[in-house]
């Protein structure tokens, strides 16, 4: 997993550096150059740590030696690839709402439409998630309380994203976040 450490690692060093630079010139390219640098820092970041858990879960080739048998391309399984694609809109929604708590105006307004444009395909996507986490980790039919407690909070994430309650709808992807990383820990 070093390849994807290394990514990781140099996607959170182009974020912070991107954010520390953005500013340094007044030039039209520097600045969309350090928008691009931000975005996919901030993509790469949620997405790498997503494929990871998944990795974990699913599980991962090791032999006797606890020794990873595996090439980089074996890490990209497709529960992996999902589950990072799942944090990514979490994130994104989570970004949308604390930045409708924290502006007004034209960024509040286009916060708003972000958030309203990715709740639906964050909330499927959460859902389908805790589905195939459930099926893969458990032998049990009913969902366990974390997966439920992660289940209604992007539900009640997406209906608080459509009813304008900014404040509610941030603690509910909180909530989101941290129930389903418990989710694929377990």
């Amino acid at each position: 997993m070093y390849l994807a450490m290394v990514l990781l690692l140099s996607a959170l060093i182009v974020r912070g550096v991107a954010f520390e630079f953005r500013g340094k010139r007044d030039t039209l390219r520097w600045r969309r150059t350090w928008d691009v640098l931000l975005t996919v820092g901030s993509l790469l970041a949620p997405l790498l740590i997503g494929v990871a858990l998944g990795d974990l879960l699913h599980g991962l080739p090791i032999n006797s030696s606890q020794d990873y048998t595996g090439s980089f391309w074996d890490l990209l399984q497709p529960y992996a690839l999902f589950t990072g694609i799942t944090l990514v809109l979490i994130c994104l929604l989570h970004g949308a709402t604390f930045l409708c708590l924290k502006t007004t105006g034209e960024l509040y307004e286009r916060s708003a439409v972000l958030a309203r444009r990715v709740a639906p395909f964050t909330g499927a996507a959460v859902i389908a998630f805790i589905i195939w986490t459930h099926v893969t980790a458990s032998d049990t039919f009913f969902l366990n309380v974390i997966e439920l407690l992660a289940a209604l909070a992007v539900i009640a994430a997406v209906w608080l994203v459509y009813e304008h309650r900014d404040g509610f709808a941030f603690v509910a992807t909180t909530i989101t976040i941290a129930a389903s990383i418990r989710c694929d820990l377990r």
